[in-house]
């Protein structure tokens, strides 16, 4: 047996002029949940259904358990998929619509009942049996579609924006099923989103595309902290974006001019002396003290504290620098009486590490 579930080799796909995907290479684990996340139309649902046999590439091919797929069609091959519509049977309950795949399979109707009610158990909707499929909240109809794939054991399971269409409370008790129920299988989980977030929170790897290309793929901590190209930085988390010129390399730190003023950083890609560059800086990275000090790190500038936000435990400033300059700061803080004061000085620090420099 094969230690990859899927390996996706060098897949190109367009519909006329329109390229959607581009070379396009993954090898998936067995057992990893991998999210292919990215804006609208960069092309992650046309791979998704590329593997599930539901489009054809034009040039590569896809590996499932081992075996080329070529033109296999979705029926005889090892995966199943939960779609954003969760498609249930209107017209069947509960049962019947998780037990549909199986009658196809000619399972006993003595082993059905055993298979849909451990399903309904994994799920957490446990005597939903004979409930009508249309009296369904949206939560519930999303479980029912993942119990309605899982029943029939696919060596993947793809699951193409499944908690879209649900408000933000339930998707993210739904996040955290899903990573439970993917934890219980321990199935190879492949999902689509263009919700960063989400992938944060439920995925082994992400792999971050653009305009039908893969950029970057890594651990979310990997994605987050350590983008290797500006579209990650840019697409995935808040970020301070800044515009400048290097003026000195040292190794593989280097000091940029940012509207007269000067900070140090770390190169993400090879570049001169000279060269136009984006400077990354994750907002919670930059330590916010009032007053003018002069703390120890390699960055700081002085402004006054334009805007207060509460997001949640966090608290969000917005600095105005001296240099005219715009930053955005984060910090957690559970007593309301250490938050800074809107309209006071304070001072913006932070480590060269944590300012990421890329080539323009």
């Amino acid at each position: 047996m094969t230690e990859y579930s899927v390996r996706v080799h060098n897949v190109e796909k367009s519909y006329g002029k329109n390229v959607v995907l581009k070379n396009c290479s993954i090898d998936i684990k067995d057992g990893e949940f991998v999210t292919l996340l990215g804006p609208s139309g960069c092309g992650k649902t046309t791979l998704l259904r590329i593997i599930a046999g539901f489009e054809y590439c034009d040039r590569g091919n896809v590996e499932i358990s081992g075996q080329v797929m070529g033109d296999l069609p979705p029926h005889k091959r090892p995966v199943n998929m939960v779609f954003q519509k969760y498609a249930l049977f209107p017209h069947l309950n509960v049962f019947d619509n998780i037990a549909f795949g199986l009658r196809l399979k000619k399972v006993s109707e003595k082993n059905l009942q055993e298979i849909v009610h451990q399903a309904l158990q994994l799920v957490r909707l446990p005597g939903f049996e004979k409930r009508s499929a249309l009296t369904l909240s949206g939560g519930e109809s999303q479980r029912i579609a993942l119990a309605r794939a899982i029943v029939n054991k696919p060596r993947v399971l793809l699951l193409d924006e499944p908690l879209a269409a649900l408000d933000l409370k339930i998707r993210k008790a739904m996040q955290e099923e899903l990573k439970r129920i993917h934890a219980e299988l321990q199935t190879t989980f492949l999902y689509v989103t263009h919700d960063q977030e989400e992938a944060l929170v439920m995925s082994d790897q992400i792999v971050v595309m653009c305009k039908g290309e893969i950029m970057q793929r890594g651990s979310p901590f990997d994605i987050y902290y350590e983008p290797t190209c500006l579209f990650s930085g840019r697409f995935v988390g808040e970020s301070n974006i800044l515009s400048g010129k290097i003026l000195k390399i040292n190794d593989q730190r280097a000091e940029v001019e940012i509207q007269g003023m000067t900070i140090w950083g770390r190169l993400r890609q090879s570049a001169t002396v000279g060269q136009k560059v984006t400077v990354l800086i994750r907002p919670e990275t930059i330590n916010t003290q009032e007053g003018d000090q002069k703390l120890e790190y390699d960055n700081f500038f002085s402004g006054i504290l334009s805007d207060v936000m509460l997001i949640g435990g966090v608290v969000v400033y917005s600095i105005d620098t001296d240099s005219g300059i715009k930053f955005r700061s984060s910090k957690q803080v559970a007593d309301p009486n250490k938050i800074l004061t809107r309209g006071n000085r304070v001072t913006a620090c932070w480590n060269s590490k944590d300012a990421l420099i890329f080539v323009d």
